[in-house]
């Protein structure tokens, strides 16, 4: 039996296992897909899509958490805007709702609507920044230069920050 491994863009591996059937001496090729019991075997796209959400929720918390800190150290320490003026609460919602509208666009859509994965990147990002910024500008009620300036600055880094923990993360030096 030959083993092929196949790797998607999230780095999730999937396994598939080649073999021969038949009877009566015929060889027909055929897939075994190596599933854990979890997963119904007779359904490929649910153990793959089962897969990538799986490969998703660690990406999708961390850009939350690390763009809304980065949302709150730009309203309270850079801009300056006080706790009576926006409160914490209303901050933090603002993060969560932003990202939780867009992350699921950038991860779900855009790779699949382009076949080049590098102008999926770019044209999600580039979504993602301008959905956010535009968000921010309604929902926080602050300027669009300001809204801009926050939603660039915090998908720059959760965006770095993603590919660095992903380069640690494939390295295995973690």
């Amino acid at each position: 039996m030959n083993c092929i491994i196949l790797c998607s863009r999230t780095s999730h591996i999937t396994k598939y296992v080649l073999g021969e059937s038949g009877s009566s001496g015929e060889n027909k090729p055929f897939v075994y897909f190596l599933l854990s019991d979890g997963y119904n075997k007779n359904n490929m796209f649910q153990y793959l899509m089962a897969g990538y959400l799986h490969s998703w929720l660690f990406p999708f918390f961390f850009t939350i958490t690390t763009e809304t800190i980065i949302l709150w150290l730009f309203v309270r320490k850079i801009f300056h805007i006080n706790g009576r003026d926006l409160p914490l609460t209303i901050v933090i919602a603002a993060g969560i709702f932003a990202n939780g509208f867009t992350h699921p666009q950038v991860w779900f859509v855009f790779p699949f609507i382009f076949q080049s994965y590098t102008i999926a990147i770019v044209i999600a990002e580039l979504f993602a920044f301008i959905a956010e910024a535009i968000f921010y500008n309604i929902f926080l009620k602050i300027t669009i230069k300001r809204a801009l300036i926050v939603s660039l600055s915090a998908n720059a880094f959760s965006f770095l920050a993603g590919i660095f923990l992903h380069f640690f993360v494939n390295s295995k030096i973690f």
